[in-house]
């Protein structure tokens, strides 16, 4: 018996993260996600029922010398309130060792999401004196992230797409970010 509910237990999880994932909010894979959920559970003799939510999805201008250009963008839950404007300077995942040692004060950190909580990101770059975080996406499209605490800065998460076209972008000019 308990072989047969691990075996159920590992077939569910394999369908659920191998081939409904990535689940990004407001996206056809979340909606296939949430469909399986619900056969799954009416199977089990549950009454499921889909409600239709909206995600809010912003914009924000980034400038690469005289080129604007609109990065959509999601706020990280618990995120700082406000506008910023500054440099952009990317560091990495945001571990200790990938902040510039100059500290970041004035600028704005452009960060990958990775395996540090976007929590332990966004407080370092703050500590280093960012004035805001733009996270980008490991995975393709955008997602919504969320602190454990409120942040004392703007962040913002981008996808995977609008974060290397600012690496690359940052290789060749300074980049302007404007939250």
């Amino acid at each position: 018996m308990a072989s047969r509910l691990a075996k159920e237990a590992m077939d569910f999880l394999t369908v659920f993260t191998h081939e409904l994932s990535p689940r990004a909010s407001a996206t056809l894979q979340e909606k296939a996600a949430a469909d399986f959920l619900a056969g799954e559970f009416g199977a089990m003799g549950y009454a499921t029922e889909l409600q239709e939510f909206t995600v809010s999805v912003t914009t924000s201008e980034v400038l690469v010398g005289p080129e604007p250009r609109e990065v959509q963008n999601v706020p990280l839950t618990l995120s700082g309130m406000g506008r910023a404007s500054g440099p952009l300077v990317h560091v990495g995942e945001a571990r200790e060792e990938g902040l510039p040692s100059e500290g970041l004060e004035g600028k704005i950190a452009l960060v990958r999401r990775g395996d540090i909580t976007f929590q332990d990101k966004v407080s370092r770059v703050a500590g280093a004196g960012a004035l805001a975080a733009v996270v980008y996406n490991s995975g393709r499209g955008l997602f919504r992230g969320s602190l454990a605490i409120q942040a004392p800065i703007p962040a913002v998460a981008i996808s995977l797409e609008s974060g290397s076209e600012m690496c690359t972008r940052l290789a060749c000019a300074e980049v302007v970010g404007l939250l």
